[in-house]
């Protein structure tokens, strides 16, 4: 993280960063909605692989099918790592203007949960938009929704659900977007600094790809349960919805996130929480260095031409 960078320079550089970023990792993002959504509350645990997915998702849609909810996903960075970044940014700046010095280990943890909150609250629309885009083509034709596009997804939920549909899923959307920005955020500030500490680095894109690649496995191994929670509920349409009879492929009802966890649990055990980990471990690890590294990077652009 630029030790420099205010709020605004922060919320701009970072969120133009997670959106290059995550026009670069969309298709793994795909695949591991689909892992994470098969075998809804089947009483054995069905053993799924990458390779099935991603041949799936090519017999039924082609390469298109691998960006589908690619604009949702653009929509959600522009709000969610916008705002994260900004928050953290400010909180961090004030709070090394007051104390004089680089913030400890628990301080950075302190200002990034409000910065996670509030990324988390924001992007919960656009994230409930993508998850069910990502996840339309794993339903019968009869079941899909087809979103054209993030906003007519916006327009139908809003139409057919409600407002407060659009915040379904917003607890665990929330608690993943504190998970997500503690991990990054503090363990990326950490590796930096003890990698500099050892050295054999100097500032520059090593020490940036080295440091985000450590903090993306400590952001998929923490974040990996909740993101599978949130992925569930957000599946799931209305209770008073009428959906269709097929019980093998329609999308089981939570009515929250202890429910979910609850379900998930007896039916799926422990592993059920971990599905889809290795997808997304490679999403997380492209995700955090190439946010990070773009990050870094536009950084020193604006540090040079705006300042």
């Amino acid at each position: 993280m630029s030790q420099k960078s205010g709020g605004w320079q922060g919320a701009f550089t970072g969120g133009l960063a997670a959106m290059m970023a995550s026009s670069v990792t969309q298709p793994i993002d795909l695949i591991k909605v689909r892992l994470q959504l098969s075998g809804e509350l089947e009483s054995k645990y069905q053993r799924v692989s990458i390779v099935d997915k991603v041949g799936e998702v090519y017999r039924t849609a082609g390469i298109r099918g691998f960006y589908k909810g690619l604009s949702a996903s653009l929509l959600r960075q522009s709000l969610y790592s916008t705002s994260r970044f900004g928050v953290h940014a400010k909180l961090q700046s004030t709070l090394q203007n007051y104390r004089g010095r680089d913030l400890r280990v628990w301080e950075n943890i302190l200002i990034s949960v409000p910065a996670g909150a509030a990324g988390g609250f924001l992007s919960c629309p656009a994230d409930l938009v993508m998850v069910r885009m990502q996840a339309d083509g794993r339903l019968p034709e009869a079941q899909r929704r087809h979103y054209r596009n993030v906003f007519d997804g916006l327009y139908r939920i809003l139409r057919e659900e409600g407002m407060k549909s659009l915040w379904r899923g917003s607890v665990p959307n929330i608690n993943r977007a504190i998970v997500v920005t503690v991990s990054q955020f503090v363990s990326y500030d950490k590796f930096k600094k003890e990698l500099l500490a050892t050295g054999y680095f100097q500032h520059g894109l090593p020490l940036h790809i080295c440091s985000s690649l450590l903090a993306g496995f400590v952001v998929a191994a923490l974040n990996s349960p909740v993101d599978v929670v949130r992925t569930r509920m957000m599946n799931t349409q209305r209770a008073n919805l009428t959906i269709v009879s097929s019980a093998s492929a329609a999308s089981p009802r939570y009515a929250s996130m202890i429910d979910t966890i609850i379900k998930m649990a007896r039916t799926e055990g422990v592993r059920g929480f971990y599905k889809g980990f290795i997808p997304y471990y490679y999403r997380v690890g492209p995700q955090v260095v190439s946010m990070f590294v773009f990050y870094e990077q536009l950084n020193l652009l604006w540090n040079k031409f705006l300042k």
